[in-house]
């Protein structure tokens, strides 16, 4: 690049977009079902994620985010997808390569990125009601049992409080040092909440979870066939986490209470102790105070967060002050 007749450094980049275009051309020469006529941007996020058409159904390339996560630790999110489909739940199943490869990593301007190419999930997102809520909760309880004898020789982080507490805060406390009285109340709730959680961790049930649980990482045919997909956030942690995240979902989304929908056809299928319902209003906070730290470190690392404004900010505090409140008995001098 040229300035006055100077040449100028190339200025680092923090998160690239592939052009369509030429994802369309790697796709084609790579992977199976190509050439593809279509591939366009589907939906960025935590990574970007394209829609490929080929001579046959639709797919879905995953383009990680650049550090976000390891060739290993895609592995054992694989690993798992393959376990699932052949105890037979339906989740949108890994394609590999030409070359037999799940995962190629590309160069990017900020640094190499994984790729992994998806089968496309039939149907579409439910909506927000309690026949779906149900339909969801009897998936997610096979879910948990298909994954009880799940083991994978590729390593990946534990859903734990390090994972969920401890590292969200730390963003929250750098990212938040112009609002000290609520990174001072953030900080109180962490150490509440790791205390109450540290005597019930014993005897929470665990095993590979989702990690993300809401009626957008579902298709539902009009059949009523279900498939998971976006495992992305998935490991080793309490099966009461998933609910936890379904929970907050609905508390923070425009829905009804489809809450006790999920949880009682969940129950239904596959039983959780009391030990387990006594930590689901606890991991609301963690999955709460996780989802925030998320959000501002994608700031800090100078993703688009465009919406993510002091606003925002008030809203999603207010909430957690509430639910401190209101559903975990803190007292409000506390929160």
């Amino acid at each position: 690049m040229q300035e006055d007749g100077r040449t100028t450094p190339t200025f680092p980049v923090a998160s690239s977009v592939l052009a369509p275009s030429a994802l369309r051309g790697w796709a084609s020469a790579h992977l199976v079902d190509g050439p593809f006529a279509v591939c366009r941007l589907f939906r960025t996020g935590m990574n970007d994620t394209y829609l490929l058409h080929g001579a046959s159904q639709p797919s879905m390339l995953r383009v990680y985010r650049h550090g976000w996560r390891s060739v290993e630790e895609i592995g054992y999110e694989l690993d798992l997808l393959r376990w699932l489909a052949a105890s037979g739940i339906s989740v949108a199943l890994p394609i590999a390569a030409r070359d037999g490869r799940d995962v190629h990593l590309l160069s990017a301007p900020e640094g190499v990125r994984p790729t992994v190419h998806f089968r496309y999930a039939p149907g579409s997102a439910p909506p927000g009601d309690d026949r779906h809520a149900a339909r969801l909760g009897s998936a997610l309880a096979d879910l948990h049992r298909a994954g009880d004898s799940f083991r994978s020789a590729h390593q990946r982080f534990r859903l734990d409080l390090d994972t969920l507490l401890w590292h969200p805060l730390t963003i929250l406390t750098q990212a938040l040092g112009h609002r000290p009285a609520d990174t001072a109340f953030l900080a109180g709730l962490a150490t509440w909440l790791s205390q109450r959680l540290a005597t019930l961790a014993p005897r929470l049930d665990t095993g590979p979870i989702h990690g993300d649980v809401y009626p957008g990482n579902t298709h539902i045919t009009p059949e009523g066939g279900l498939t998971w997909f976006d495992f992305d956030l998935c490991g080793d942690g309490w099966r009461a986490y998933d609910l936890a995240v379904f929970r907050m979902n609905v508390r923070l989304s425009t829905w009804p209470d489809i809450w006790p929908a999920f949880l009682r056809a969940y129950r239904e299928r596959r039983a959780l102790t009391s030990t387990d319902i006594q930590a689901i209003p606890l991991l609301v906070a963690v999955r709460d105070l996780w989802h925030l730290g998320f959000h501002l470190g994608n700031v800090i690392a100078g993703r688009e967060c465009w919406w993510l404004d002091e606003a925002y900010l008030d809203r999603r505090l207010r909430a957690m002050r509430s639910w401190a409140t209101l559903e975990l008995g803190l007292p409000e001098s506390t929160a």
